[in-house]
């Protein structure tokens, strides 16, 4: 009995292990602004332009490069405190240099630095991370086949000798009746 209790144990340990493997094979790494330090830019919305650009989902990394002793990264608790520049009330603080940062929950997270002249210049970013996706099979109906039942024979080829009509076909289309989606189609 110890031993199927400890290989049921092992099994699951390794399904767990398989599991979160591929929950997390999924995530991305991002270098925040590209290939750039983390720096005051001219243009004022260079890092929330960027983060926009991008898709981030739940166990994702963004990694922050910046100048040690002249910036502190920090990741505030709302979107009050990002606006403002305001470094009271932090959920994380980065002060080596680098950062590595995991996405570890849906939804926003504002990064500001601590120097309050670069933050009002730009030297912030929100990220906008999405929730992880469900894998699902989707399942799409075909579209129904509309069958006559009534007994039409097949139209006979015309034969070689049959004379080939001459007229035109009509210079404007006759106007038919707006067709509404049937229920199938969504």
């Amino acid at each position: 009995m110890v031993a199927i209790t400890k290989s049921l144990c092992f099994s699951f340990i390794i399904l767990v292990s398989f599991a979160t493997l591929f929950s997390v094979a999924d995530a991305l790494f991002f270098t925040v602004g590209g290939d750039s330090v983390w720096a005051v830019n001219p243009r004022e919305s260079y890092y929330n332009t960027w983060a926009e650009k991008n898709r981030f989902q739940v166990n994702d990394t963004i990694y922050f490069k910046f100048q040690k002793g002249l910036e502190t990264l920090h990741e505030v608790r709302d979107v009050d405190d990002y606006n403002v520049c305001y470094v009271g009330r932090t959920r994380r603080s980065f002060f080596n240099g680098h950062a590595l940062v995991s996405l570890d929950r849906p939804g926003p997270f504002y990064f500001i630095t601590s120097n309050q002249a670069h933050c009002l210049k730009g030297l912030k970013m929100t990220v906008v991370v999405l929730s992880v996706r469900k894998q699902t099979a989707l399942h799409i109906s075909p579209a129904r086949a509309q069958i006559s039942h009534s007994s039409v024979s097949p139209a006979k080829a015309p034969n070689s000798h049959s004379p080939v009509s001459t007229a035109k076909a009509p210079s404007t289309p006759e106007q038919s009746p707006p067709l509404s989606p049937s229920p199938a189609a969504f």
